[in-house]
């Protein structure tokens, strides 16, 4: 088959960039004997295309294409050239307006969609504009039978709300890629992790929204009950946020509790991972979270808030911890039961050591994936 990837969200991506989601899910349907390419939005850029090779002699046609964004909807005129050679089209996001005409209009083509975002009260401008889609574009065509795949069970929930009936969650891939082309070198998690602790850490951005002032409040909790905790803190924010949240944690800083780095290598990451004891991840909203992805792929523990990743991924108490309230007592009895509780940790973590990692790769994904588009299709055939 050959398949064409339409991200159609107007944001312009470097195609060689880490974890591109478009084109490792690219990528791994070539692995499998697919043809498969992908457009990007390219801005007011002159059209381009880059190709990215896959193995040893294939490739992925990345086309950045020129467009106009308008509302946060990207349009792309001249399209119809390079779609003719395709057999399915992949459209990104049910909301999308290029999506839409592609999924509601499209006759002579197979077309499915990839969706990521659901409700939540945190996310209003989002629920605001899919209002006004639902009750202008969306009810002027029917188009509830189309092939709908999510990134989670939350999303799925989000599209069967609103009239499509095929709908299945499939989750995002991990591009592994990064992390495995590298020469081996275990001390690199030992430099950013002190030896004789038992190590919390985040990885992401230090905002509102992932409630990071949270977590100052819980690992000061911790402490006072356990001197041997320590929290890593990997990420940076916008200015402003990040020096008052560095203000907050100066005492914790201050007093080696809590050590924050902005920024680290994926290979450096990798370590991380791999060396801590348990992630944290107090989220109050994610349409997915690659991080939940990444350290759960290198058997690492999450304690995390329930949103749109954890609810795919994690089994509260068999693969991870969910925390539904966002008070910081609750989270330390939950980090607490795991530090003292020995046996507890360690089914976790045994549980994640065992569990086939192709779940949490695109290769996984994909195999998914074609099994529903075959028979999907064929029955309507």
């Amino acid at each position: 088959m050959r398949f064409l990837i339409i991200r159609t969200f107007p944001s312009i991506l470097d195609p060689n960039g880490y974890n591109i989601q478009e084109i490792g899910f690219a990528k791994a349907l070539v692995r499998v004997g697919h043809v498969c390419d992908v457009i990007l939005f390219n801005g007011h850029n002159k059209d381009n295309v880059e190709e990215i090779s896959v193995d040893d002699d294939q490739k992925v046609k990345v086309y950045l294409r020129h467009g106009y964004n308008i509302l946060k909807n990207g349009f792309f005129p001249g399209l119809k050239e390079t779609v003719k050679d395709y057999d399915i089209l992949q459209v990104h996001e049910y909301d999308q307006i290029t999506s839409w005409r592609y999924y509601a209009f499209c006759k002579d083509k197979k077309v499915v969609i990839y969706h990521g975002p659901y409700y939540d009260s945190f996310n209003k401008g989002y629920n605001l504009k899919c209002k006004v889609f639902d009750n202008t574009f969306l009810r002027f065509k029917d188009s509830k039978e189309t092939l709908c795949f999510t990134k989670s069970n939350a999303a799925c929930d989000f599209l069967k709300g609103k009239g499509f009936k095929n709908v299945y969650p499939i989750g995002v891939g991990l591009d592994t890629e990064r992390f495995s082309d590298i020469e081996s070198n275990k001390d690199t998690g030992l430099k950013h992790l002190p030896s004789d602790r038992w190590n919390l850490i985040y990885v992401g951005k230090i905002e509102p929204r992932r409630n990071s002032l949270l977590l100052l409040e819980i690992i000061k909790n911790l402490h006072d009950k356990y001197p041997d905790i320590h929290l890593t803190v990997i990420g940076d924010g916008e200015k402003a946020y990040t020096d008052y949240w560095k203000q907050q944690a100066s005492d914790l800083i201050g007093s080696g509790i809590l050590t924050h780095i902005t920024n680290l290598s994926q290979q450096e990451l990798r370590y991380v991972y791999e060396q801590a004891d348990l992630m944290l991840f107090p989220s109050n909203y994610e349409i997915f979270g690659m991080v939940l992805l990444e350290a759960m792929y290198f058997n690492l523990p999450v304690v995390s808030s329930d949103n749109g990743g954890s609810d795919t991924l994690i089994t509260d108490g068999i693969n991870g911890v969910i925390v539904k309230e966002f008070e910081a007592d609750k989270w330390v009895n939950r980090i607490s039961e795991l530090h003292d509780d020995v046996t507890k940790y360690n089914t976790i973590k045994n549980n994640l050591t065992t569990k086939d990692h192709s779940v949490y790769t695109w290769d996984g994904i994909v195999r998914h994936y074609i099994e529903i588009i075959k028979d999907s299709f064929d029955q309507h055939e």
